[in-house]
């Protein structure tokens, strides 16, 4: 992982969640187990050659995706919750308001 600044910076999800409960935010199971999975699709759905020359159509099905799908979503959700309890994503603490 690579910060430039206090935020990390990384495609792996559940390095980010890690973050958040090192920060004594709460991160459910369920919400690292779906991290997970989709931490493992990561390199070998976007670099077809991270698996050895294997066609990723040829290990991934349409149920994979679906799951992912799910996943995907449950993460989210779970992000905008938290962005929604920061302060600082409140539109009345702007500088000009």
């Amino acid at each position: 992982m690579i910060a430039i600044d206090d935020s990390p910076r990384t495609h792996v999800i559940t390095h980010l969640l890690d973050e958040l409960s090192n920060n004594e935010e709460i991160v459910g199971k369920e919400i690292f187990d779906a991290a997970a999975v989709l931490d493992r699709y990561y390199a070998p759905t976007r670099y077809p050659d991270a698996l050895g020359g294997i066609d990723p159509n040829r290990i991934f099905t349409a149920a994979d995706a679906r799951g992912a799908v799910g996943r995907a979503q449950q993460v989210l959700a779970f992000a905008d919750k938290m962005v929604e309890r920061r302060p600082e994503a409140s539109p009345h603490n702007d500088a000009g308001t």
